[in-house]
């Protein structure tokens, strides 16, 4: 991998404002850019870089991502 490329890593922590809860930071070099954690029953993943962070249920990302491999890969999408 060159030099000036981000390294993207996945990291389980705990969260101190959530009575320490398991939660997995994902960073892209050194920024934080996601947190996948569970709210209210459900796995979300908050992204951040936007002027306020976005909120997405884990699972309809999963399909998107599913949908996305699957179409985007055909012949003549690239």
């Amino acid at each position: 991998m060159p030099q000036h490329e981000k390294k993207s890593e996945a990291l389980f922590c705990n969260d101190p404002n959530q009575d320490y809860a398991l939660t997995m930071e994902i960073s892209h070099g050194d920024d934080l850019v996601a947190l996948v954690c569970c709210r209210d029953g459900r796995l979300m993943v908050d992204f951040y870089g936007a002027t306020t962070p976005a909120s997405v249920p884990l699972e309809w990302l999963m399909e998107t991502f599913q949908l996305a491999r699957r179409d985007l890969s055909k012949p003549g999408t690239q």
